[in-house]
């Protein structure tokens, strides 16, 4: 099997950076065709709102609903912290996104902090969405028995205040 015990080459890793671009700027520019196109054919979309687009076509109205929206001017998507695991051709990807909006009186607001978490696939020598979910921060935290302490904090002790003086 092709790609076992391989990492994707740094190439790839640019690549593979490069289509979350491609997927920020058509959405941002209202390129609905582009947009689709950074999914495989059979791609899907599942939205923080637990909505899923499925294929092109599906994945184009989802685009032209997007571009039809009133806040639509003047937002941009950010993308940081990426993350990215798996063979030379199939990958986990991992990465923060903020969208800001520019308000009609000329401020800048964040809309939107979440996560993309996806599955890329190379297909054609290209880069596609297989599977792009998107989570919205902050994300849901562990349990109350899970969380480890926080920074600064000290973690419960079941020794006596007298036994630690």
């Amino acid at each position: 099997m092709s790609g076992v015990g391989q990492r994707p080459s740094v190439e790839d890793r640019l690549d593979i950076t490069e289509l979350l671009a491609r997927y920020a700027r058509a959405l941002d520019i209202g390129d609905v065709e582009a947009f689709a196109a950074t999914f495989a054919s059979d791609g899907a979309l599942h939205l923080a709102t637990g909505s899923v687009y499925v294929g092109h076509e599906r994945l184009q109205q989802f685009a032209e609903a997007f571009r039809s929206d009133p806040a639509f001017p003047g937002g941009q998507h950010f993308v940081s912290q990426i993350l990215i695991e798996g063979t030379p051709e199939r990958c986990s990807v991992s990465a923060y996104v903020m969208r800001t909006l520019r308000m009609p009186n000329g401020t800048t607001s964040i809309w939107f902090l979440g996560q993309y978490d996806d599955v890329c696939v190379k297909q054609a020598d290209r880069w596609v969405f297989a599977e792009r979910t998107v989570r919205r921060w902050p994300l849901q935290p562990p349990s109350a028995a899970e969380a480890p302490p926080q920074t600064g904090s000290v973690a419960p002790s079941t020794e006596s205040s007298t036994a630690r003086s």
